[in-house]
């Protein structure tokens, strides 16, 4: 029988002390030094459903990095009472900004409704090479970021019609590569500003321009 077998999956404590998870095998190359985790009266698995149903944890790094980007002294706080989840805490601090979040998500409703707080000072934005497949783009430089979202995420379908919220950034020293330059090149961007309301996603006009490239896009 494997875990995926199991209805429920329960755990009384965890205690983890300044432990070391290094990867090297493939790219991204990460790494994450100095680990401590302490978690109590977990139930992790309910009804055949993976979730933070109950207990509390919190767990911190002194180091962690992907590439060549590090973050120092990271910190996560959460728990959840009867299928109410929360994310109290999440800070993570580079070399010259931060990132930090607050969330919250009822595993228990059929909607399963969703809220996430999310806000950045210096966000370095080489971290966005990471959420796609290829590597034929590369951006650095840093962004500004300030996240409020709620939606119901049961389904796609739920999700697409209720989708709410903001998004707004600002970029800084913005550099962009691909395989076909040779050199970086530098790109300007003005604020990107962006609202949901049950779905419908707005983008204010936004400008991208550096070298021969300029683009002017407004989306309704």
């Amino acid at each position: 029988m494997s875990i995926d077998d199991l209805k429920s999956v329960a755990i009384d404590r965890v205690a983890i002390n300044r432990s070391q998870w290094i990867q090297l095998s493939t790219k991204p190359f990460w790494q994450v030094t100095g680990f401590n985790m302490e978690a109590s009266d977990l139930l992790l698995k309910r009804d055949y459903q993976w979730g933070l149903w109950q207990g509390k944890a919190t767990a911190s790094a002194n180091s962690a990095s992907i590439d060549k980007i590090l973050a120092n002294q990271v910190i996560m706080e959460t728990e959840s009472k009867e299928g109410k989840w929360q994310l109290n805490r999440l800070f993570i601090p580079f070399e010259q900004g931060y990132f930090t979040s607050t969330a919250s998500l009822d595993f228990g409703a059929p909607s399963q409704p969703l809220a996430l707080n999310a806000k950045a000072f210096s966000l370095p934005l080489a971290l966005t090479q990471y959420l796609f497949d290829s590597d034929d783009i590369q951006l650095t430089g840093t962004a500004d970021l300030d996240l409020n979202i709620s939606a119901l995420i049961a389904d796609n379908l739920s999700l697409s019609q209720t989708l709410s919220g903001s998004l707004s950034s600002s970029f800084y020293n913005t550099e962009i590569q691909t395989l076909h330059s040779e050199q970086p090149q530098t790109l300007e961007v003005t604020p990107l500003k962006m609202t949901a309301d049950r779905g419908v996603i707005e983008l204010e006009s936004l400008e991208i321009s550096g070298g021969t490239l300029r683009v002017l896009r407004a989306i309704q």
